[in-house]
């Protein structure tokens, strides 16, 4: 995941950055991102060029998941799939249609800022280490989110050095 940034000006420096994601971590992404502008796409809901509908759901699997409980997992996201398919089937919206699939559901989640504001985002993530937000108050975040931005984190700081000079969770 490399942030993809454009100077519109020589003050103002933007980055988007392009998350796959659950809706789940979505959703903690964008209450914790205040900062940051966000559009959410959920593919699911998009038909193809001849208003048919895909004929599978994206999913991504949670990072803290046991092996030994795949089977579950992949079991309750099949019936999900099948009861969204069946709402769709009978007319509902694809937006109704989508409240029985799971948080797990892939979403494609675009965030857009300028350096302070990605600054200010990721400084105030848990660092392992006390150090964080200027308040002191870090941002609690579930396992999957946390392990999703601390990359993040390391490209940032290795792109703009002086910028993100903070200390980073490992």
């Amino acid at each position: 995941m490399r942030p993809r940034c454009e100077t519109r000006s020589n003050s103002n420096l933007s980055c988007v950055v392009n998350f796959v994601v659950g809706r789940g971590v979505a959703q903690e992404l964008t209450r914790h991102g205040k900062t940051l502008a966000f559009q959410r796409e959920s593919p699911q809901h998009f038909a193809n060029s001849n208003g048919e509908f895909r004929s599978s759901v994206g999913f991504v699997r949670p990072r803290g998941l046991a092996k030994e409980h795949d089977d579950w997992w992949k079991k309750s996201l099949r019936y999900a799939e099948a009861k969204y398919f069946a709402g769709l089937a009978l007319g509902l919206k694809p937006h109704i249609a989508a409240d029985v699939l799971p948080h797990s559901t892939a979403t494609i989640l675009t965030a857009v800022g300028n350096l302070r504001s990605w600054r200010h985002f990721l400084s105030a993530l848990p660092s392992g280490n006390g150090a964080g937000h200027h308040d002191e108050q870090e941002i609690s975040l579930s396992v999957d989110a946390a392990t999703v931005l601390a990359p993040l984190q390391s490209v940032f700081k290795g792109t703009f050095p002086d910028q993100f000079d903070f200390a980073l969770q490992t």
